[in-house]
């Protein structure tokens, strides 16, 4: 596995149009799935890519054949019920929606993947009522925050009609989010579900706020993926917390790949990041 990870002061800018990326990621996924026909990991992941690209019907089909191998996965249901949703399959996505409620441990993701195949169905504001409603109840919930933050952005884009009151709910819930968050705000830039978001003044705005900036400066890092191994990855922590969220990782079967340190930004002399690994220990039906 080669892995690349380092501190520095300039935040890393991703300059290629969203198509060009989609077309990156499934050029990548499709090459990754023809060389292990038989990997159901390496079919999932471009199920994904082949979702994320607009080609819904060939996602469908290999998710079709994941859920066949392992029928507790739940994150092809998630695909599956949004393909069914934006094919017009009602019944399909609905069925789909329920199987994932049943499988996601994180109970925030639930209310938000329903809003989406909501939206997508054509039931948008129904869709947005309920997402809000589970949104107050889960206040102050981060996580919920952020979740939500994803699911308006996916539904500016499929209800052209009222995009722009979406897109700005989208991002005042970043907004608040980042606001409570002391590190991890890279996924900005890197979530596909905000992709909808990136073009916009007041999203760039957000990434250049007091709030925020600053916090994209200090970490970058890429690695190699592998259907084979989960990896994590720590970053913005000073050596003390780098060792102590360590022997967290290494208790739970996770091995350091790489490791850096770099003087960092802010008030601290130093800041770390890290790149874990583990094998995938594959849940299956007997």
């Amino acid at each position: 596995v080669q892995v690349d990870v380092h501190v520095e002061g300039e935040r890393l800018v991703d300059s290629r149009s969203r198509q060009e990326r989609m077309d990156h990621d499934l050029a990548l996924a499709m090459a990754a799935a023809d060389a292990q026909p038989d990997d159901f990991q390496r079919k999932l992941q471009r199920a994904g890519a082949l979702y994320e690209a607009g080609k819904l019907t060939d996602a469908v089909t290999d998710l079709n054949q994941v859920i066949e191998k392992n029928a507790t996965l739940v994150t092809a249901y998630h695909y599956r019920a949004r393909a069914y949703a934006r094919l017009g399959k009602v019944a399909e996505a609905n069925a789909d929606l329920e199987q994932f409620k049943k499988l996601v441990n994180d109970p925030t993701h639930a209310p938000c993947n329903e809003a989406v195949v909501g939206a997508y169905l054509g039931d948008d504001e129904a869709a947005v009522k309920r997402l809000e409603e589970a949104l107050a109840a889960n206040t102050p919930a981060h996580v919920c925050l952020y979740h939500s933050a994803c699911a308006l952005a996916l539904i500016s884009e499929a209800a052209p009609a009222r995009r722009e009151d979406y897109a700005k709910r989208a991002i005042e819930l970043l907004r608040r989010w980042s606001q409570t968050q002391v590190r991890g705000l890279q996924v900005l830039q890197t979530d596909r579900e905000l992709d909808p978001l990136r073009e916009r003044d007041d999203f760039r705005e957000l990434l250049e706020s007091d709030a925020v900036g600053p916090k994209l400066r200090q970490f970058t890092c890429s690695w190699t993926t592998n259907a084979d191994r989960i990896s994590q990855t720590l970053f913005n922590l000073s050596p003390a917390e780098q060792l102590a969220r360590a022997k967290e990782y290494a208790a739970l079967g996770y091995r350091p790949v790489a490791i850096s340190v770099s003087p960092a930004l802010g008030a601290d002399p130093l800041t770390s990041a890290s790149v874990w690994q583990r094998p995938i220990a594959v849940k299956t039906n007997r």
